[in-house]
């Protein structure tokens, strides 16, 4: 069992871009997320996370452009979409890490790449799938979603599922400016 931090990111409008029958699996969008810190096997106690309640953010809209490979096309695991643009996303990890390195818990991530997963790639990589992903990459690469990000949670992951534990933060509804 591990546990993160991270932001529900329940977007759907990639999905019709993805084709199920090639070792490609849909990652069910009430399991989607935008992993902000990553903690390994160690849960924060409850005073730690009663701490996130004294922090303010404010909720934003988030940009989430095209569907690409991760790590990377050659090694493909995931199909993921990333922020157009990341700098609210890394203050509020920044936020994150400085709550927890005041309990000297520490991320585990030793490079950091803001994206919510879409869907798992359950087969090694040929020229086929390859091309496959390279088609579904320049059918979405123009294509941005807007999303709210109104909350920031704990969550647990086990047997490849993940479940929010706990509300860190909450906001109302951010509205297009």
């Amino acid at each position: 069992m591990t546990w993160f931090i991270g932001i529900p990111v329940r977007i759907r409008a990639f999905d019709e871009y993805i084709p199920r029958d090639k070792g490609i699996e849909l990652i069910p969008p009430e399991m989607r997320h935008l992993t902000l810190v990553y903690l390994g096997d160690l849960r924060p106690e409850d005073e730690i996370l009663d701490s996130f309640s004294e922090e303010s953010f404010r909720p934003f809209l988030l940009g989430f452009t095209g569907v690409r490979a991760f790590p990377s096309l050659v090694k493909p695991r995931y199909l993921v979409t990333m922020p157009e643009d990341d700098t609210l996303i890394r203050r509020m990890r920044m936020k994150v890490l400085q709550i927890l390195r005041d309990v000297r818990l520490k991320d585990k991530y030793e490079v950091y790449i803001p994206h919510v997963s879409l869907a798992r790639i359950r087969k090694k990589a040929n020229p086929e799938l390859i091309r496959e992903l390279s088609r579904i990459h320049k059918a979405t690469k123009g294509l941005t979603v807007r999303v709210s990000i109104t909350c920031l949670l704990l969550y647990r992951a086990r047997g490849g599922h993940i479940e929010p534990i706990r509300r860190l933060w909450a906001w109302e509804e951010a509205t297009p400016s």
